[in-house]
């Protein structure tokens, strides 16, 4: 994790504390605060046992999951979320609306070309649980960077 300072005292770097795949934990050296990025996961994907079984997956690592079979059953938008998503449901709207990545889960290369051409930020198979934990594992510290360089940022 690249140097940042600290939001609450001003020290010029924080250090990174714990890694896990729901979070990058960052401390303050000077004044010892602990500083959370988590991570939060939105899947919208119209097969159920394919979301079911990574929402499960996802869950079992401490992620805190939001599930839906289409966009019409989404409460509210992924803002500031990860989306992971069936090819079908792959858009550059996304982006737009908010989420902060989109992961689009394709089986075939028409899925693939697809979810290329709807600038997914990662494209992988199905039932890959340990390639999907790793992805979040690196938008989580991309998050963390970027959190604790804004002003305010937890």
């Amino acid at each position: 994790m690249e140097e940042q300072p600290c939001p609450h005292c001003t020290l010029p770097r924080l250090v990174q504390a714990r890694r896990s795949a729901v979070a990058v934990v960052s401390r303050c050296p000077h004044c010892r605060r602990l500083f959370a990025h988590p991570l939060s996961v939105v899947v919208l994907d119209a097969e159920d046992a394919r979301r079911e079984q990574t929402v499960s997956s996802l869950r079992a690592d401490g992620i805190r999951v939001v599930a839906a079979t289409r966009i019409a059953h989404l409460e509210r938008w992924p803002v500031g979320e990860v989306l992971v998503t069936d090819a079908a449901h792959a858009t550059r709207w996304w982006s737009e609306v908010g989420a902060t990545h989109v992961i689009v889960l394709a089986d075939t290369d028409e899925e693939r070309s697809l979810a290329e051409r709807s600038g997914a930020w990662a494209v992988l198979a199905s039932g890959n649980s340990a390639a999907l934990l790793s992805i979040l594992r690196s938008v989580a510290e991309l998050q963390s960077v970027a959190d604790s360089s804004t002003p305010g940022g937890s």
